[in-house]
């Protein structure tokens, strides 16, 4: 089994697709090179003759799913927001403003919907359920290399972990604090520093130099938990951002 409790041959099997699907969309693996055009872009725009101002006085681009879907939906291929989903282990549904997981074959499965955000970015999620395991992976490398933040409702808070070549090799709970629904969890990554945030408040800075060019995120909740998600965004770090 994997760290993240999947059979070994599925993780093999699922990054071997991932990847192959990735070169054929033709995602780029970080958002550098896109950004360096939107720096451009906005840098030459104009209002008249007064420039748009780029001291930071305009929003960063980002990109949200708030699973509004019609019916149940798999994150698995590109959402409204412009996240594009992959899939690992049992399917996260969207539907009317939620995403979570069903029951899975064998029960117990952790089901992971990845995206890819570059080494350095704010990911952010609102929870609408937060069961145990529920939450998120960052600085994602594979199926035994990642970070997570994940809920722990019987000891009424958040942990963080590392985990490296299939063990974890270290966890910060991160004090009681909120898991109550609408709860805005945020993990911003510039260079080897990670800051954690619940709610706006920060609650853990760290400077980690392991899996930093990991350039995957996504969500993570055991099937059939009931834990569940009402938002998920990525915002690039800006360019000139220390």
């Amino acid at each position: 089994m994997t760290a993240l409790g999947l059979p070994e041959s599925f993780g093999v099997a699922e990054i071997e697709a991932h990847e192959r699907r990735r070169r054929r969309v033709g995602l780029v693996g970080t958002f550098g090179g896109w950004l360096s055009l939107v720096a451009l872009f906005v840098g030459a725009l104009t209002l008249g003759d007064e420039p748009i101002p780029v001291d930071g006085s305009l929003p960063p681009p980002q990109w949200v799913d708030t699973f509004d879907r019609d019916g149940p939906t798999e994150l698995d291929g590109p959402s409204p927001g412009g996240i594009q989903w992959f899939r690992l282990g049992p399917a996260f549904e969207a539907a009317d403003g939620v995403a979570s997981v069903q029951l899975s074959d064998p029960p117990g499965q952790t089901a992971i919907a990845l995206t890819e955000t570059g080494s350095d970015a704010t990911v952010n999620f609102a929870v609408q359920s937060a069961a145990s395991g529920t939450g998120a992976v960052f600085r994602y490398a594979d199926l035994n290399n990642f970070w997570s933040l994940v809920a722990a409702p019987d000891f009424a808070t958040w942990n963080v972990a590392l985990v490296m070549d299939g063990t974890q090799v270290q966890t910060w709970p991160l004090g009681l604090v909120s898991l109550e629904p609408g709860t805005v969890v945020s993990v911003e990554l510039i260079g080897s520093d990670i800051r954690i945030y619940i709610d706006n408040e920060l609650l853990l800075t760290l400077n980690d130099t392991r899996l930093q060019e990991a350039p995957n995120a996504g969500l993570v909740a055991v099937a059939g938990s009931g834990g569940s998600f009402s938002r998920f965004s990525i915002i690039p770090t800006q360019v000139g951002q220390p």
